[in-house]
């Protein structure tokens, strides 16, 4: 933006100038590797350290990448497919 703003301050402009800014991208989940298990297991280490159900559901989907919602359905599919195991 510096840039526009030197190339700018020389010359006269007409109309509007509009600037597209990218977000920035998303930061790294601690564990990349998304699956039911590893979202499960994870929940378990926080809540071995003290922390609640809540909280530590809340804390794992923030660390890969996911809404509490959908951490909490990666959950329930792998207590589901543990259940059906004979």
């Amino acid at each position: 933006m510096a840039g526009l703003a030197d190339r700018f301050a020389t010359q006269s402009l007409k109309g509007e100038i509009v600037l597209v800014i990218e977000r920035a991208p998303l930061a790294t989940p601690k564990h990349e590797t998304l699956t039911p298990k590893s979202i499960s297991n994870r929940v378990k280490e926080l809540e071995k350290e003290g922390v609640d159900a809540k909280n530590a559901l809340k804390k794992a989907a923030k660390e890969f990448g996911l809404s509490k919602s959908e951490a909490y359905r990666q959950t329930k599919v792998k207590s589901k497919s543990k259940k059906a195991r004979p």
